[in-house]
C-alpha cells in the first residue's frame, strides 16, 4: 500500500474521474514482493485443517467465486459444516459472503487465489482438477435444471435435525 501512495505522491499515478491512471512507466522492481504476499497468505493457511486448505484450493482453481453448496456435495462436507469454516476464512480476510446470492463466496483479492495455487505446486496435475471437473458438471445440472423448468423448480431449506445428506430438498410439482 506504501508503493500507490508514494507513486500518488510523486504523481506517478493520477486521479481522475475514471480512478488513477499511471502516467509514466513502471519498472518491476518497484512492484510489491510476491513472495512476500505468497508467504503472508501462506502462514494464513497453514492456520487450517489440511481439508479446509484444500477445499479452498479447488475453490482457487474455479475462479475468483465459488459456490459453497456445491463444494459441499462435490468434497461429501456438511453445509453447516463448510459454511462455519468459511466464516473463519472470511474473518481472516480471504473470502467474501456475497449476501445478494445465497452461498456464494469471493476471494477478497487476486493475490489471494494465486497464493492458494502456488501452496499445493505439486497438486496442480492431481486429482484436484477432477474434484474441479465434477464442481463445474454439478453447477452446470444445477443451472440446467433451473432453467428447464423456473416454474416447477424451488428449493428450501432443510434443517431437520441439523443434518441431511444434501442441503436442499427439491421440489418438483407434476
Amino acid at each position: 500500500m506504501k508503493i500507490v501512495e508514494q507513486w500518488i505522491q510523486n504523481k506517478v499515478l493520477k486521479f481522475t474521474p475514471d480512478g488513477y491512471v499511471l502516467t509514466d512507466s513502471i519498472e518491476s522492481i518497484e512492484l510489491p514482493n510476491t513472495k512476500e504476499i505468497d508467504s503472508y497468505y501462506h502462514s494464513i493457511l497453514g492456520e487450517f485443517d489440511v481439508k479446509w486448505a484444500r477445499m479452498l484450493e479447488s475453490a482457487a482453481i474455479i475462479g475468483s467465486k465459488f459456490n459453497a453448496d456445491i463444494l459441499s456435495q462435490v468434497w461429501g462436507y456438511e453445509l453447516l459444516e463448510i459454511l462455519g469454516f468459511l466464516e473463519e476464512a472470511e474473518a481472516k480476510g480471504l473470502i467474501i459472503d456475497l449476501s445478494e446470492e445465497d452461498n456464494i463466496y469471493e476471494f477478497s483479492d487476486k493475490r489471494i487465489v494465486s497464493a492458494i495455487k502456488s501452496y499445493f505446486p505439486s497438486s496442480q496435475n492431481s486429482g484436484v482438477k477432477q474434484i474441479i471437473i465434477e464442481y463445474n458438471k454439478r453447477y452446470i445440472d444445477l443451472q440446467k435444471d433451473i432453467i428447464n423448468a423456473p416454474s416447477e423448480f424451488s428449493m428450501r431449506r432443510n434443517f431437520v435435525c441439523g443434518k441431511t445428506p444434501h442441503p436442499y430438498v427439491f421440489k418438483f410439482s407434476a
